[in-house]
């Protein structure tokens, strides 16, 4: 055998092996970024869902509250009407 038939094997053969090893690297990361994508997108919708249900549970807090508080101002509103026109100078008032 020649020199020249030797390297010019030795250099396929690394060719070959650098092309199939650089194949594999990129095929695996390919996988790694497909499974990490499809992570974002679980996490995304999960947060999505998570806020509807926290918005959902705050609306159902919020509801009765809110009409206890309407109540109470009635009320309020409705005792202090008797008393609005008196008006006590010692306790200041913009009117």
């Amino acid at each position: 055998m020649s020199w020249t038939l030797v390297v010019a094997w030795t250099v396929a053969t690394l060719l070959i092996t650098l092309t199939a090893t650089a194949w594999r690297q990129t095929r695996a990361l390919r996988r790694v970024l497909a499974a990490e994508r499809t992570r974002a997108r679980l996490m995304d919708a999960m947060y999505h869902r998570d806020v509807c249900a926290l918005k959902a549970r705050l609306a159902e807090t919020r509801t009765p509250a809110a009409a206890v508080l309407a109540a109470a101002e009635h009320e309020l509103d409705q005792a202090l009407a008797i008393y609005g026109t008196i008006r006590d100078p010692k306790e200041g008032g913009s009117s």
